[in-house]
C-alpha cells in the first residue's frame, strides 16, 4: 500500500455478471423474474445475454444477484445494457446498488446511467459511497423503468471495489475562487476509511502564501472525511495565490492538492456573481431570484410572470429562444435562465445532435455563444436530477462552462437532497426539488408530507458546508397527474394542485432552511392541467405567494438572517434584520397543530401555518 492510496483489490466480486454459468436449466447466482431469460447468441459478441422483456406496463420485474461487501469500502458496478425497444422514449435499462444490513433491513442505494438509444450497447455503471459500518451485504439489481414495456439486453455486469487515493477534490467557498473581499473558506475530500486517516501522527493543513518564499498555515480542522479552513481575503496578494492542503505523517510529506484563488482589486468585475453571503449580484447589485419553469417562453408569458411578481425564468426549449424574446425579456425586467443541460450522450432528452463527449461539448459551446453576452440571461441551467454517476461528466461540464463565460454562474438542481456534497465541482448554485403534494407513488418510502420542503433544504444547505453555495430551490406548483400518458389518466389520477396555503407553507420552509432564491416547477404545465383547474386560478395561487415573498425582497438582500432554535422538529423559523428592522418567519412544517417557543416567545400553530412579523 503507497503512503498516499488505499489500494484495493480490483476482483471482480459479481458471481456470474457474464449470465454463461448455469445450474440446470437455472442460471446460476441470480434470482429472475419470469420477465428475464438467459438466451444463447443475445450478448456481446454472440454469447449469452439476459434478456428482458414485458408487456405489461402494471410489471416492475428487477432481476437481484448478492454479494458481498466491506464497511468503509466504496464499489464500482456497471455492465453493458442494449434497449432492444421500448414503448417509450423516457424508458431505458439500467442497474441499481442495494445496502443491506445483518437483518436484511435496507440500508442505501444508488443508480447507473441507462441505456435508452435503441440497438446500441451502451456502458451503464455507478459507484457507490463507503459501504456503512452496518453493511453486511449488498445487491446488484438489473432492471428497466417503472411502466416499461419491450425488450432489453445486459451482458458482462461487475462489482468490483474501487481503488481509492487518499486526497479527494478541494474546494474554495468563494463564487468561482475569486473575491475582492469578506471571508473565504477551503475544503479538502479525504479517505476517512484508508489507513493513514487513522494513525495518530497525521497531520493535515491548508497553507497560503506570504511574500515570495513564505507560507502561513491556515487553522484546519477535520471532520466526516473532510478539511475546513477559513482566512480573509485581505490576507492574500491581490491576484492569484496558490492555496495548499498538505498532509504529512510523522513530519514527512504523504500528499498534496493546490486551489488556485483571485483577489480582485477593488469591485468583483463579473456581470453575474454571488458575493460572500450568497448574494446573487447583477451588475453590481443585488439580486433574489423569483421565477418559474416553463417550456418555452414567449413575449406573453414574460409579461404575465412580471406583472405577478417574478424576476427570473427557466424555459427547458431553450433552442427556441431568440435575440427577440430576450430583448423582451430585458424590457419588462425578466431574467433568463437557458436550459443547456441536454447536451450528454446517452442521458435522457439529450438532443439528436449529440453523439459523444467532443459533439457535447461543441453544442453546448453553441449554446453559450449564442446568448451569453446578452443582458437578459441570469444563469446557465446545466444539470437535471442526473444521477452520481454523471458527475465526473458534470465536473469536466463545469469547467468548460466556466472557460466559455466568466460572466454567468451555472445552476444544477437535483433530487438527491442527501447527497449533494458528492456534487460539488459540478455547479456555482444549486437547488432541489422537493414535490410531496399527491406525489402518485414516487417516493413511496416517504412519509415526511409537506415537511419534505424544509428537509431537502437543510439538507441541501448542509451538503454545501452549511451555505457555502447559493441554493435556488425548486417548490411544487404543479399537479403530480402531469406525469400520466394520456389526458385521460391525468384527469382521472388522485392527485392535485397544491393549494395557495401550502405553496406559502413550502415557499417559507425554503427560505427559513436557508434558501437564497426561489423558482417554482412548472408555469406550462399549469396550462396543460386546465381541464382540471383553470389555469387562471392554478396561476394565483403561485402568484399571489410570490407577492408576498417580493414584499420582503429588500429584507433578504440587504438584512441578515439567522436561524431560531424552536423545541419542536415540526416547526422552523428564522429571523432577517436589517437596521432596526425584523422579519421573523416561524412555519409548521406538518400538516397536524403544532407548538413551540421561539425567541422567548410561545406561538400555537394551525396546520401548516405560517406566522410572519
Amino acid at each position: 500500500m503507497s503512503a498516499a492510496c488505499l489500494l484495493l483489490c480490483a476482483a471482480q466480486l459479481l458471481a456470474n455478471g457474464d449470465m454463461e454459468a448455469m445450474v440446470g436449466k437455472s442460471v446460476a447466482a441470480w434470482r429472475l423474474p419470469k420477465e428475464y431469460s438467459v438466451e444463447d447468441g443475445r450478448g456481446r459478441d454472440g454469447s449469452r445475454g439476459l434478456v428482458w422483456r414485458n408487456a405489461d406496463p402494471k410489471t416492475y420485474a428487477i432481476a437481484r444477484n448478492r454479494v458481498a461487501v466491506q464497511p468503509g469500502v466504496a464499489y464500482r458496478f456497471g455492465g453493458w445494457a442494449k434497449a432492444v425497444s421500448f414503448g417509450r422514449d423516457s424508458d431505458g435499462a439500467a442497474l441499481y446498488f442495494d445496502f443491506y444490513d445483518k437483518n436484511g433491513k435496507w440500508i442505501d442505494g444508488l443508480c447507473s446511467n441507462a441505456a435508452r438509444k435503441p440497438g446500441e450497447w451502451t456502458k451503464v455503471e455507478g459507484k457507490t459511497d463507503h459501504a456503512p459500518e452496518n453493511a453486511a451485504y449488498g445487491e446488484v439489481l438489473v432492471f428497466c423503468s417503472q411502466k416499461a414495456v419491450g425488450e432489453a439486453v445486459f451482458d458482462d455486469l461487475y462489482f468490483e471495489p474501487i481503488e481509492e487515493e487518499f486526497l479527494g477534490d478541494v474546494w474554495c467557498s468563494a463564487y468561482r475562487n475569486a473575491a475582492a473581499e469578506g471571508k473565504v473558506r477551503f475544503y479538502a475530500e479525504f479517505n476517512a476509511f484508508a489507513p493513514e486517516a487513522k494513525r495518530k501522527d497525521l497531520r493535515m493543513t491548508f497553507r497560503i502564501p506570504r511574500g515570495r518564499f513564505e507560507w502561513v498555515d491556515l487553522r484546519t480542522e477535520t471532520k466526516d472525511g473532510f478539511a475546513r479552513a477559513e482566512a480573509d481575503v485581505s490576507e492574500f496578494r491581490y491576484g492569484m495565490a496558490p492555496v495548499q492542503f498538505w498532509v504529512t505523517t510523522g513530519g514527512v510529506y504523504m500528499a498534496s492538492k493546490t486551489v488556485f484563488f483571485e483577489r480582485f482589486r477593488g469591485a468583483d468585475p463579473r456581470k453575474v456573481h454571488f458575493d460572500s453571503r450568497n448574494r446573487t449580484i447583477v451588475d453590481g447589485k443585488p439580486f433574489f431570484p423569483l421565477g418559474m419553469y416553463t417550456s418555452k417562453v414567449t413575449p406573453e408569458d414574460a409579461d404575465l410572470l412580471v406583472r405577478s411578481g417574478f424576476n427570473c425564468v427557466m424555459p427547458y426549449w431553450s433552442w427556441a429562444l431568440d435575440k427577440p424574446v430576450l430583448d423582451h425579456c430585458r424590457k419588462v425586467g425578466l431574467k433568463v435562465i437557458p436550459n443547456i443541460k441536454d447536451g450528454f450522450a446517452g442521458e435522457r432528452y439529450c438532443v439528436k445532435e449529440v453523439v459523444d463527449e467532443p459533439t457535447g461539448e461543441a453544442w453546448v459551446s453553441e449554446q453559450v455563444s449564442r446568448f451569453k453576452d446578452h443582458p437578459a440571461i441570469l444563469a446557465w441551467y446545466s444539470c437535471d436530477e442526473s444521477e452520481l454517476s454523471l458527475v465526473p461528466r458534470l465536473r469536466a461540464r463545469q469547467r468548460l462552462l466556466e472557460r466559455l463565460d466568466p460572466n454567468h454562474p451555472t445552476w444544477v438542481v437535483l433530487y438527491q437532497a442527501d447527497r449533494i456534497r458528492k456534487y460539488m465541482g459540478t455547479f456555482d448554485a444549486v437547488g432541489t426539488d422537493p414535490y410531496p403534494i399527491t406525489d402518485l407513488g414516487q417516493y413511496p418510502k416517504a412519509t415526511d408530507g409537506i415537511r419534505r420542503a424544509g428537509d431537502w433544504t437543510r439538507q441541501t444547505v448542509e451538503g454545501v458546508f452549511g451555505g457555502d453555495r447559493p441554493v435556488w430551490q425548486v417548490p411544487q406548483a404543479f399537479d403530480w397527474a402531469i406525469i400520466r400518458g394520456t389526458e385521460a389518466e391525468r384527469l382521472a389520477a388522485p392527485s392535485r394542485m397544491p393549494t395557495e396555503e401550502e405553496l406559502r407553507n413550502m415557499t417559507w420552509q425554503c427560505l427559513a432552511n436557508g434558501a437564497n432564491g426561489i423558482v417554482y416547477y412548472c408555469l406550462s404545465e399549469l396550462r396543460v392541467m386546465e381541464k382540471r383547474l383553470p389555469f387562471e386560478e392554478a396561476f394565483a395561487r403561485v402568484a399571489n405567494v410570490a407577492k408576498d415573498v417580493r414584499a420582503h425582497e429588500a429584507m433578504f438582500l440587504e438584512g441578515t438572517s439567522e436561524p431560531l432554535a424552536t423545541g419542536n422538529p415540526s416547526v422552523v423559523a428564522r429571523r432577517w434584520t436589517k437596521g432596526g428592522q425584523t422579519l421573523l418567519a416561524v412555519v409548521n412544517a406538518s400538516e397536524k397543530p403544532q407548538s413551540a417557543v421561539v425567541a422567548g416567545e410561545r406561538f400555537d400553530l394551525k396546520p401548516i401555518a405560517v406566522v410572519l412579523r
